[in-house]
């Protein structure tokens, strides 16, 4: 299933930020985040959404929250940028409590 592959994907992303002391495209590595959430919201719109892999909705949880809560991670001043992010990690926890119920990871 796609959900799998682009939670995978942008978790990746977000460990690199956390974990990376220089990141030389930071601003694309960003966008990237962007673009993932956004397909991932996307996912979440398909009708086979709901019986999504536990394990699955586990990470997404779990990566919504470092997201949310990295705000730090995204350091740099394009701040039109990181407030995208954070739209669509919202747009996405939105769409998953929906599905899946309001739980926290």
């Amino acid at each position: 299933m796609p959900l799998r592959t682009n939670v995978d994907h942008v978790a990746g992303l977000m460990h690199t930020l956390a974990t990376q002391d220089v990141i030389p495209n930071t601003f694309g590595m960003i966008s990237s985040v962007h673009r993932g959430l956004e397909q991932i919201r996307t996912d979440l719109a398909r009708p086979d959404a709901a019986s999504a892999d536990p394990g699955v909705v586990s990470k997404l949880r779990q990566l919504l929250d470092r997201v949310e809560n990295g705000r730090l991670l995204f350091a740099i001043p394009e701040t039109w940028l990181i407030n995208n992010v954070m739209a669509a990690a919202a747009g996405v926890r939105k769409r998953a409590d929906e599905l899946f119920g309001e739980t926290r990871s």
